[in-house]
């Protein structure tokens, strides 16, 4: 849940941008918006669909973050606000974070000052240096928000039972992840694995088969395919998943 005191920092693990713009942008909606009503046409609303209101400042650059980007966000969160205030901050294509700049928010991150929050969008959250990574909550966009957006790669692999094999075989055919590819979206489905409840199979069985298919995952993302492999690393977690 974004935008609650227990949780000022949330990292949002998503393959699509737009998905993750518009579950922050409800998110942002819910905090400020007066009426509360769906859908909703006043100024605050439209504000935050711009990008203009005064509370939020959302961080994108082209090239990868420099100190330059971060500073806005190092200077502002200097004041200090009341526990009825907010900003919040938005910092996109987090995994393109330098050493630099990951050390300069994590001390931002350690201990967020008041009122402030801080939501880092990311779509290889292994690229973020695990001292971020201890400090957020972990929000993945998945089945449960925007399967649509997700490869059918991944879509295979992040429910409890997995296609046929000739599907995946389609699949692999069709997308041709290489080995870069291939460990974002492991990373994606991993994360999904760990954060989804499966509130559907809560019986003891199916907790100890997820229990499994995330104790794979952990061992698969130490033996990444390396450049040509990716086919076969696919296959090998296909025919290793728990019955």
């Amino acid at each position: 849940m974004l935008f609650n005191n227990k949780n000022q920092a949330t990292i949002i693990v998503t393959p699509s941008e737009r998905a993750a713009e518009s579950y922050i942008e409800k998110g942002l909606k819910n905090l400020w918006c007066k009426t509360k009503e769906s859908p909703c046409g006043c100024s605050c609303c439209r504000m935050i669909k711009n990008r203009t209101y005064f509370h939020q400042m959302w961080i994108s650059p082209e090239k990868g973050y420099k100190i330059e980007d971060i500073k806005p966000v190092l200077h502002i969160s200097k004041y200090s606000r009341s526990e009825n205030e907010s900003f919040v901050f938005i910092l996109d294509k987090a995994e393109t974070f330098t050493p630099a700049v990951a050390n300069r928010l994590l001390i931002l991150l350690e201990e967020p000052p008041t009122g402030y929050y801080f939501i880092l969008i990311t779509k290889n959250i292994s690229a973020i240096i695990p001292t971020i990574i201890s400090r957020c909550f972990i929000e993945v966009l998945s089945k449960q928000h925007d399967l649509e957006h997700l490869s059918k790669l991944c879509q295979a692999f992040t429910g409890i039972n997995l296609p046929p094999m000739q599907q995946l075989y389609t699949i692999l055919k069709e997308e041709k992840p290489d080995h870069r590819v291939s460990k974002q979206y492991l990373d994606i489905i991993r994360s999904i694995h760990i954060k989804e409840s499966f509130k559907h199979y809560d019986h003891k069985t199916s907790r100890n088969k997820k229990n499994r298919i995330i104790n794979l995952l952990n061992l698969f993302s130490q033996q990444l395919p390396r450049q040509g492999g990716s086919d076969l690393f696919w296959k090998l977690l296909y025919f290793s998943w728990p019955s």
